[in-house]
């Protein structure tokens, strides 16, 4: 049984697993947390270790956000940059990771655009230290194709309108009795 993080379904499965006495390994492996919930959180404890290259984009995402001025310039920096992404940089929300990937993504479609801003705004650079580069971009890459993956597990697992438990059944029963 797979059921959120709260104390009353803390308590109900108490009351349920003191009826299996006897059957199912006495309840052993019948109350699993979300899987969901347990992907966010490992997701977010391994974003935690701060990495310069996301930092750094982090930072300039931040300033071009911060006016509509600068917004207008960094637009009219993807025209320059011939962006045909229709993505535009978006912010982070701080207790979801996966707006950490939607972000990067969403960077990384317009990153040819960061150099030609530079030039536009000259306190760019100033105010944000460097202007993302290659390097930083290369790095992004491989962390969104890292974190490709605990969105799909994450998508998979947080499915409302079906069942997902057969789907790891045999997976859960194999190594609990291994």
């Amino acid at each position: 049984m797979t059921v959120d993080n709260a104390k009353t379904n803390d308590a109900a499965l108490n009351i349920i697993v003191k009826e299996l006495l006897g059957i199912y390994e006495n309840g052993k492996h019948f109350y699993i947390r979300c899987m969901a919930h347990i992907i966010n959180l490992v997701v977010k404890m391994g974003l935690k270790h701060e990495v310069y290259h996301v930092k750094n984009l982090q930072d300039a995402v931040k300033y071009i956000r911060a006016s509509p001025q600068r917004i207008k310039t960094f637009k009219q920096a993807m025209k320059d940059a011939a962006v045909e992404s229709q993505r535009f940089l978006c912010g982070e929300t701080p207790t979801r990771w996966n707006s950490t990937f939607e972000f990067l993504r969403s960077a990384y479609d317009v990153k040819d655009a960061f150099l030609e801003y530079s030039h536009q705004d000259p306190m760019f650079q100033k105010t944000v230290g460097r202007v993302p580069s290659h390097s930083d971009f290369e790095m992004i890459k491989k962390m969104m194709e890292f974190l490709e993956k605990f969105k799909k597990k994450t998508k998979k697992f947080s499915c409302s309108t079906k069942s997902i438990f057969h789907t790891y059944t045999r997976e859960i029963l194999y190594r609990a009795t291994s």
